[in-house]
């Protein structure tokens, strides 16, 4: 699975950048063979506040986009890492059952 992650405004990069990305694929492991590209940008907003937002590919071609807020980088990651394995996981879930009722 492939994360991209792109920071504006946003110092200790190396250190976020490795941290967003071990937490992302342990989030969205157990769904790696449905997901494309995932794209997280990190950006202090003009405050105090972090915005986290991620994009996730879900193959074939569904996008789900979330976005997390704290004032703390590695929380703000770590709900938006949450909000997208729902978000796959919802995702995932409604393709399924669109699939079976079609099948009876």
């Amino acid at each position: 699975m492939r994360i991209d992650v792109r920071f504006h405004n946003i110092t200790r990069k190396e250190e976020l950048e490795t941290y967003a990305k071990e937490r992302f694929e342990t989030a969205l492991d157990r769904f790696e063979a449905h997901i494309g590209p995932v794209m997280l940008h990190l950006d202090r907003n003009g405050t105090a506040e972090i915005v986290c937002h991620v994009t996730a590919h879900v193959l074939p071609s569904t996008h789900l986009d979330v976005e997390a807020r704290n004032r703390d980088s590695r929380p703000a990651i770590d709900e938006a890492a949450h909000k997208i394995a729902h978000a796959v996981e919802k995702s995932l879930s409604k393709r399924r059952a669109g699939r079976h009722a079609n099948a009876t």
